[in-house]
This record gives C-alpha cells, sequence and structure tokens, in this order.
C-alpha cells in the first residue's frame, strides 16, 4: 500500500509556499530587526530621558582630586556645579580650575548635567565682567543644563580678602555685572551665597528680579532651610560622602 502523507508533510508544503510567496518581505523584515537592535545597542549608552524630579546633585572643583566621575553616576548623582575657576582674595589673579576641563568631560561623558560656578573676589563692576568673560572663554560654548554661578562668600581671613568690605550695593552691582555678560551668551546666570549673605549683604529682590539663578549655601538636616526667601538651587551639606570621590563632597538639591 502507499504511504499516506501526515500532518506534518501538508505543514511543511505551506511552509515553503508561504516563503516562497514572501521572502522578500521577510528578510527585509529581519534586516531592519537587525540594524534596530544594532542601533539601540550603540545608543543606549547616550540616551539621555530628562527628570523633572532631578533633585540629587554635587559641586565640585581641584579640592575633591580626580572625580571618579562613572562611580558618582552610577550612584544616583544627577547633577553637578563644578569650579570653572577662582579670583584670588590677596592678588586678584584669575586661575582656571584645574580639575576644570576633565571634570566637565567626564561629567558630559557619563550623563551628569552640568553648572559651572566662579569663585569670586571682583571689587567693582568691570572686574566682574572680567570673571564672566573668563568663564565664558573656559567654557568655550559648552552645553549646560544648569546656571553659571557667581560664587560670592566671606574669604574667613577676618577682613583681609579684597572683597570683604564691600558694601551690600556694591556686591549686588557685582553679580547683577557678571550676570549681564553671562546672559548675552545664553547661559542662565546665578548666584552663590549663604543665608547671611543673601538676608544682609547682597539685594536677593534684585537679583530675582534680574532673572538670576539663587543658589542657597545652608547647612542643616531639616528638609527645608531656614532662609525664607526665593531659590532655585540649595547646596545642604559639606560633609556628603559619593562613592567615586575621597573624602567630603558638598550635595545640593533642587527645591
Amino acid at each position: 500500500m502507499g504511504r499516506k502523507r501526515g500532518r506534518g508533510g501538508s505543514f511543511q508544503k505551506k511552509a515553503k509556499k508561504f516563503w516562497k510567496q514572501n521572502q522578500t518581505l521577510i528578510k527585509g523584515g529581519l534586516q531592519f530587526l537587525v540594524i534596530a537592535v544594532v542601533v539601540l545597542v550603540i545608543a543606549i549608552p547616550f540616551m539621555r530621558v530628562d527628570n523633572p524630579g532631578n533633585t540629587y546633585g554635587i559641586d565640585v572643583s581641584s579640592h575633591n582630586g580626580t572625580v571618579r566621575w562613572n562611580e558618582v553616576a552610577e550612584n544616583g548623582v544627577q547633577f553637578a556645579v563644578i569650579r570653572a575657576g577662582v579670583r584670588t582674595s590677596r592678588t586678584g589673579e584669575i586661575y582656571q580650575d584645574q580639575q576644570f576641563k576633565r571634570n566637565m568631560r567626564r561629567a558630559w561623558f557619563h550623563h551628569v548635567d552640568r553648572g559651572v560656578y566662579f569663585y569670586s573676589q571682583a571689587i567693582n563692576e568691570d572686574e566682574a565682567r572680567e570673571e564672566a568673560e573668563a568663564v565664558l572663554k573656559s567654557l568655550s560654548g559648552a552645553n549646560l543644563k544648569l546656571p553659571v554661578f557667581l560664587d560670592i562668600e566671606d574669604t574667613g581671613t577676618e577682613g583681609k580678602g579684597r572683597a570683604d568690605g564691600l558694601t551690600k550695593e556694591q556686591r549686588t552691582s557685582i553679580a547683577l555685572a557678571f550676570a549681564e555678560v553671562i546672559a548675552d551668551k545664553g547661559y542662565t546666570p546665578g548666584v552663590y551665597a549663604n543665608r547671611w549673605y543673601l538676608n544682609d549683604r547682597l539685594d536677593a529682590a534684585a537679583l530675582k528680579e534680574a532673572g538670576i539663578a539663587i543658589w542657597l549655601a545652608e547647612y542643616t538636616n531639616n528638609e527645608r532651610p531656614a532662609y525664607s526667601g526665593a531659590y532655585d538651587y540649595w547646596q545642604y551639606s559639606k560633609t556628603g560622602r559619593v562613592p567615586g570621590i575621597d573624602g567630603a563632597v558638598d550635595l545640593d538639591r533642587l527645591p
């Protein structure tokens, strides 16, 4: 007797017929799938989904040594304010921070949002503009997610710092002059100061009115600072510990 063809043979016949009729479409689909997978493998490390809830950040300078940014990013740091440079409190010379270029490159590579700050010892508006130009030169057009801050604080040298004796009006005019230059180049200007300075040594309301971001320094274990004015960033600790940084580091958050 002849051997009957089973269901398996019938399925194979149909499959061959389907392949013959649709092989071009199937091959195209497979090629597209392979290309899509390759693109995703390459692109995923560089993709960043902006998170409006970012709250955890740090600020760093050469005082923090060589930062291991891969560890910093892996441990939840979402933004960093990086010191661009300083003006010395005695001679008034301007220096770029020794770790600035490396910190900027590595933070960007590991998808940490960046802002920068400059430690000011300007004693007039011309020097404030000079400090702003120094920062802009260091940035070389880099894209920033956070502002460019002017760091205004007491030197802790019992009034021996060149800018320690300025009046409230002088400090405010210096901040406004710095901000004008920064904003003119498309960056958001900011001022870093502690609660004492914001209350008594700067016109914080005038700064906010001019569109200047306020970065408040106030160290407390409370959920909110005691400062009652408006602020945009809060440096809440100077003794933080973050994997990738040896020793203490400043910690920051959004309000």
